[in-house]
């Protein structure tokens, strides 16, 4: 994680070398958010810590890239970076669309038409009287939009064979300009 109060880019960069000395095969890289209710988020509000700036977080998310892709690390997805071989195969099933099924308290499930999350209460789990605490049908456009959201995270993009010929005609339509500009490719 990076982004705390007062860290420097040097700072950060001397822990990505850290890790790099450890021989680690896998790297998960995430920006500090301040979560609203918690601790850290009250020492923010009370003006006790100062939120870097976003030029310094872009600035460290950008070394964190430069130092593991030297190093031999494929930046696969966002946050994640690993050496051939190690990627991580849990969270893949996010970013392709995998139907899922969550046990445990907590535990979320999705099997590509909604998504389902049990009960965070380990006894009423264990007990097993309604495990399911809450659930949500998708609609067309949200799958879309979680195809997108996920899929554009990783390295593949979005398979533009498996949506359907009116989802592949907007996709690429609204692209055009980021197409053009170099942002997207095909």
């Amino acid at each position: 994680m990076f982004g705390f109060p007062d860290e420097t880019v040097d700072n950060w960069k001397s822990d990505i070398e850290q890790a790099l000395s450890l021989g680690v095969q896998h790297i998960s890289a995430y920006s500090l958010m301040y979560e609203e209710g918690t601790p850290l988020y009250r020492l923010l509000e009370d003006g006790k810590i100062k939120e870097i700036s976003e030029e310094t977080s872009l600035e460290m998310y950008e070394t964190l890239i430069t130092l593991l892709t030297k190093a031999g690390y494929e930046h696969y997805e966002i946050s994640n970076f690993a050496l051939p071989g190690y990627r991580s195969k849990h969270n893949s099933s996010y970013w392709k669309r995998v139907p899922y099924l969550g046990i445990g308290a907590a535990a979320h499930s999705y099997n590509l038409t909604s998504r389902q999350w049990n009960v965070s209460d380990v006894k009423l789990y264990i007990k097993g009287d309604n495990i399911i605490e809450d659930s949500e049908l998708l609609d067309n456009t949200e799958q879309y939009n979680d195809l997108v959201t996920t899929a554009l995270r990783t390295c593949e993009g979005i398979n533009l064979a498996t949506l359907s010929e009116e989802d592949r005609n907007y996709i690429l339509k609204a692209s055009e300009k980021s197409i053009k500009q170099g942002n997207l490719i095909i």
